[in-house]
């Protein structure tokens, strides 16, 4: 196996990973804002798993059908793959982290 090839195939496991870690931190978000009774939070927290779940779904089935294609592929397009699913999932969990962040900043209603 070259260096290409275990550097395609570790950046493919750790897509996954980000998921599970960006749908945790949203899980735990959706909870506190349930035990404080931010029914709105709660919902922003669920969509926004929702929505990312479908996006590593979107970015699953490229994958796939990238890789039972019968046509010649290169390294260019290998990276073009590598850089868009990157940007995609790496840049919608950065931001979903953030909102997550936000999120549990907000002080509850009842505490003024």
């Amino acid at each position: 196996m070259t260096i290409y090839q275990m550097f395609t195939l570790l950046f493919a496991v750790s897509l996954p990973i980000a998921v599970l870690v960006i749908v945790g931190r949203h899980v735990v978000s959706a909870f506190r804002s349930l035990k404080d009774r931010q029914f709105k939070f709660a919902l922003i927290s669920v969509l926004a798993i929702a929505g990312f779940l479908s996006l590593f779904a979107g970015v699953a089935v490229v994958w796939f059908a990238y890789g039972v294609a019968h046509t010649k592929k290169g390294i260019l397009e290998d990276l073009m793959l590598l850089t868009v699913s990157g940007i995609i999932i790496y840049g919608g969990g950065y931001g979903l982290w953030r909102l997550a962040r936000f999120l549990d900043g907000k002080p509850s209603g009842d505490a003024a």
